[in-house]
């Protein structure tokens, strides 16, 4: 079981806090990396789009509807809906000013 070529994740970071999520999406990322099929259905695409775009493949319903399919540059350009979700889920790290960014990058820099 532990060597399963293909993995289904339904929801996989639903209820978990900020810190919880990325930890698990590294782990989904980890297990991508393994020569395996990783399946995750969600509704939030933020946590997803840490990942290089190339390693990402989505397939996006809206309304039960498949309304695009692809990488997620292409979906941003091509699929109004997905545009729309994406855009929601990151709305307030848009709200940043370019001072908190540089607050931010200067916080992760090493002494």
């Amino acid at each position: 079981m532990t060597r399963c070529p293909i993995l289904l994740f339904d929801e996989p970071t639903s209820g978990l806090d900020k810190f919880s999520e990325n930890e698990l999406v590294d782990t989904v990322a980890g297990l991508a990396q393994q020569d395996r099929t990783v399946v995750v259905v969600g509704h939030t695409l933020a946590p997803y789009f840490a990942l290089p775009d190339d390693k990402v493949f989505f397939v996006f319903l809206h309304n039960g509807r498949l309304v695009g399919a692809g990488h997620r540059r292409e979906l941003l350009q091509t699929c109004p809906e997905f545009r729309a979700l994406a855009l929601e889920n990151v709305r307030h790290v848009l709200a940043l000013q370019s001072v908190d960014l540089d607050h931010m990058r200067f916080a992760e820099d090493p002494l």
